[in-house]
């Protein structure tokens, strides 16, 4: 096994201080389609855009971002028309999982970005556990017939 550096200290700490502070992020409103706009699409994509807008991300888009999702509404509505051709929509469909990769779409997504995205209080965890979670036991007893 080869060594390629030191080993790393038991204290290691980071010497530089930050230099920058992240400025607050000011994000623009989503662009509304006009009624032409939306009559060409299909109602999937229509669908797709609906969710675009409301995603916890959203909020984060500046106008170059919404561009590029009105590019991948585009791209969006060309896989739905493509569904015939398998060969044409494999690659759409690859195109928009980077589009949407890219729109921090997915909750993994917006992980690997450090989007964090409030959506308001978080629920009630139950402090006991419910009736009849003893399903293990139960089960058991179901399946060895007795």
């Amino acid at each position: 096994m080869a060594i390629t550096g030191p080993v790393p200290s038991e204290n290691a700490r980071r010497r530089n201080a930050d230099t920058f502070e992240a400025p607050p992020v000011v994000g623009q409103p989503a662009p509304e389609l006009t009624g032409d706009q939306l009559t060409r699409l299909r109602p999937a994509s229509r669908d797709w855009w609906a969710a675009l807008r409301a995603g916890p991300a959203a909020h984060t888009y500046a106008s170059t971002d919404w561009e590029v999702a009105k590019a991948a509404l585009v791209c969006h509505d060309m896989r739905e028309r493509a569904k015939a051709d398998a060969a044409l929509w494999v690659k759409l469909d690859a195109r928009m999982e980077r589009y949407e990769s890219r729109l921090s779409f997915t909750h993994v997504d917006r992980l690997k970005g450090r989007v964090g995205a409030s959506a308001g209080p978080r629920p009630e965890v139950p402090t006991e556990a419910p009736r009849g979670a003893d399903m293990d036991a139960e089960l058991y007893r179901l399946l060895s017939g007795g």
